[in-house]
């Protein structure tokens, strides 16, 4: 067989026929990586011949039987051996695209394309000392990650972060600002007990470090005291058991929203 490293720079050969210059033709014996994967070509029949073949066809003996020609079973155990055995990955995941944030009424989302399948890690903060990270679990070559409870009309930083499978990283992209401006405000913070990533009353604290005066109102399958008393601690300003009449919830919705109007309302002072 006959090569061309210029389609593929990888190719090497290993074996020629008889006589053969040592260049890229006549080769019987050839490596190369694809993409991902590797191959190992063995462009002469003889090695995998047995002689047990079409009789009218010209079958040489080659497995066992070349005696002063190629050595088949050391190629064979040679291209095994190299299959078998690829050269460590060193090389760690390069960012192709973004880093990239949308921001939304309490969170952002941060999203970036690295070339290889990588990890995402997203290092945030008011600053370029972050101090807090959010990350999505496993690896992928599109990464979006969630930057939860973010507070509103505040400037961030934040830096992306992917290693690959091998261990070859983490690249990192340079220091990038957020301006999060808070497009919405909200009335009321419906909030369970038990939530994805986090409790309800670990959600209320953080909720509370840039809002304190919006009410929150625990709607929760939770009855026991002990929930209620985790839950006011944290900030909360109602508290309703799983199942309720909708008339019932809608009175509590109602009541909460209206306390905290009259609460930050400007208070008129009368004369005499």
């Amino acid at each position: 067989m006959d090569l061309n490293p210029a389609d593929n720079p990888s190719v090497a050969p290993h074996v020629w026929r008889t006589g053969q210059a040592h260049g890229n033709v006549r080769v019987t014996f050839a490596t190369a990586s694809y993409g991902a994967g590797r191959v190992a070509a063995i462009g002469d029949s003889s090695p995998a011949d047995d002689d047990t073949g079409d009789p009218s066809d010209s079958l040489h003996p080659g497995w066992d039987k070349a005696v002063g020609g190629v050595a088949n079973r050391q190629i064979h155990l040679n291209a095994c051996h190299w299959l078998l055995h690829p050269a460590p990955d060193v090389t760690p995941p390069a960012i192709v695209s973004g880093p990239d944030a949308s921001a939304f009424d309490c969170s952002a989302v941060v999203s970036w394309t690295t070339d290889e399948a990588a990890t995402s890690v997203v290092d945030y903060g008011a600053d370029a000392s972050y101090g807090s990270s959010a990350s999505v679990a496993g690896t992928a070559t599109a990464h979006a990650v969630t930057l939860p409870l973010l507070a509103p009309e505040t400037a961030y930083h934040f830096r992306v972060s992917s290693s690959d499978a091998a261990g070859n990283g983490p690249t990192q992209s340079s220091d990038q600002a957020l301006d999060f401006a808070q497009s919405q405000y909200f009335d009321l913070y419906l909030v369970d007990t038990r939530l994805p990533g986090m409790s309800g009353p670990e959600l209320t604290k953080k909720l509370r470090e840039f809002d304190a005066t919006t009410p929150v109102l625990f709607y929760s399958g939770a009855a026991y005291e002990s929930d209620k008393k985790k839950a006011h601690e944290a900030g909360a300003q109602g508290y309703l058991v799983k199942p309720v009449a909708g008339d019932d919830l809608i009175f509590e919705v109602a009541r909460l929203i209206a306390e905290a109007q009259i609460a930050v309302a400007p208070k008129v002072e009368g004369s005499d």
